[in-house]
């Protein structure tokens, strides 16, 4: 059994596919990749508004896998990200989100094995939550490179 079969199996099944359904764009430039991944959701306080939020990794091929080099979270224009949480003001609340939890360089295996938070109703304004949602951002990711 090789690194990627044993990493996406450590995922819920069921998880995993509401993820793939959403938009993935993959960039090979020798051994880099580029990676944009969108995805549809919603907020804790506005269930019935969707926003898109856009995970965007620059990964580097190595013999023992994948290295994040770089890792961004951004969101569509529609700024209903603003209107998040019940709990937090905004601002602060998005600066949180943008940074992911977790330190580039890692291995991308690694780093999803490191984020097993897991916060069910994926409210991203908590740790666990933004740690759940990077992993499976990730995971989704993994599951699909070559």
């Amino acid at each position: 059994m090789n690194a990627k079969t044993t990493l996406i199996d450590d995922f819920n099944e069921n998880e995993l596919q509401k993820w793939l359904p959403n938009s993935l764009s993959v960039k090979t430039f020798q051994n880099c990749i580029s990676v944009c991944l969108e995805i549809k959701g919603s907020t804790c306080i506005d269930a019935e508004s969707f926003i898109t939020y856009v995970v965007k990794l620059a990964l580097k091929k190595e013999m023992d896998g994948y290295r994040i080099e770089k890792a961004t979270l951004e969101f569509s224009k529609e700024q209903r990200h603003l209107k998040m949480c019940y709990f937090h003001t905004a601002n602060p609340l998005i600066e949180e989100l943008k940074k992911p939890p977790f330190e580039l360089g890692n291995f991308l295996s690694t780093t999803i094995f490191k984020l097993k938070e897991h916060s069910p109703n994926l409210c991203l304004c908590t740790q666990s939550g933004r740690s759940y949602f990077w992993r499976m951002a990730l995971g989704t990711i993994a599951s699909q490179i070559p």
